[in-house]
């Protein structure tokens, strides 16, 4: 699912007016990206956590064990919580018992 149909299924579930739909999607990934950019931890317990982390040196092993430099760069991790990954479970084990 992309954004564009992730925003008309939301539109469709609440009823609400396409064009304010993807007003409120953009605004939710626009706080998220923002808060992350501040080096906020971003968490809605129980479905999911996201922060921002900078790159480190690593070692490779593929000549002995050597130190490589790995230029910094901010990556984003992403938790999932128990909620979310019960909710998923569920609804497959649903609809595999529908089918």
């Amino acid at each position: 699912m992309n954004k564009a149909q992730f925003t008309a299924a939301y539109a469709q579930r609440r009823g609400r007016d396409p064009k304010d739909a993807k007003q409120d999607v953009q605004a939710f990934l626009d706080q998220l990206v923002e808060s992350l950019a501040d080096g906020h931890r971003v968490t809605f317990k129980g479905y999911f956590a996201l922060r921002t982390q900078k790159r480190r040196a690593t070692r490779t092993h593929s000549f002995g064990i050597r130190q490589v430099d790995v230029p910094e760069q901010i990556t984003v991790k992403w938790r999932t919580g128990t909620n979310l990954r019960a909710a998923v479970q569920q609804l497959l084990a649903d609809r595999q018992e529908a089918a």
